[in-house]
């Protein structure tokens, strides 16, 4: 069952056991369902937040991977080579879209 569904069946059940606890009159066992239920509640909750939290952690974790393979290319390639004659024989930035 997907969460919205399961949300959506608690929210149900107790809509219908708070009005039969106000029209009919509370008894304890409708008491003890609505009990029942929040907790239900709070434990589907509290699951759900630390699914999400965890998720968020490790989504932060593989983008700032990434990220950081990125800066390590890019650091790389601004790095002078033996190729790069531009620079080597003084000649400061080669040109940038012009030709040469």
């Amino acid at each position: 069952m997907a969460l919205e569904d399961a949300i959506a069946e608690q929210l149900k059940r107790i809509g219908t056991l708070r009005k039969e606890f106000i029209d009919k009159g509370a008894t304890p066992e409708t008491a003890k369902q609505v009990q029942n239920l929040r907790e239900e509640r709070v434990t589907l909750l509290t699951g759900s937040i630390r699914r999400l939290r965890r998720d968020r952690e490790a989504a932060i974790a593989r983008f700032d991977k990434e990220i950081a393979a990125r800066e390590r290319e890019l650091q790389e390639l601004q790095r002078p080579t033996d190729l790069d004659l531009v620079r080597r024989s003084g000649g400061g930035e080669p040109a940038k879209g012009g030709k040469d």
